[in-house]
Order: structure tokens, then sequence, then C-alpha cells
């Protein structure tokens, strides 16, 4: 017996005007929300990826100072 195949749907994506709008309404949100979107657009994590991630896998603590991972990230981008 064969397994069904699934049909594949083609992935949305926002464009430049959109990416600016969301970061407008970002502007007065909470940290958690602004870095769960930053990590979505500017990343390329997949939603799935995001949903496993913990606050401790975005900020590393190290002994000196919270050096946040999507910082390093972004950078690229930015």
């Amino acid at each position: 017996m064969k397994a069904p195949k699934l049909e594949r749907k083609e992935s949305a994506f926002l464009d430049d005007e959109q990416v600016r709008h969301v970061l407008e309404l970002l502007e007065n949100k909470p940290l958690k929300w602004k870095t769960i979107m930053y990590l979505l657009i500017y990343s390329g994590i997949r939603r799935g990826e995001l949903l496993g991630l913990e606050w401790k896998d975005i900020c590393q603590i190290n002994q000196k100072r919270q050096q946040p991972i999507f910082d390093a990230v972004l950078s690229n981008y930015l």
C-alpha cells in the first residue's frame, strides 16, 4: 500500500512594504512579540522551529552581559 501524496502549497511571503508595515505595528508591542516577528522576518526560521525555541535559546547569558542571538542574525539584514 502506498502512502497518499500530499498537495504542496506554495509558500506566502511578505513584500518589502508589508514588512515595513508589520514592523511599524510592532513599535509599541512587548519585546516578546518583536523578537518573534524579527526572527520570522529576517532570519528565515520556520514557524515550527520558532515555536520550539525558548527564551533561553534567544538570549545566551555570558558572565559579562546578555548577548541576544538575534542581534547577530539580524546584523546581516539591517
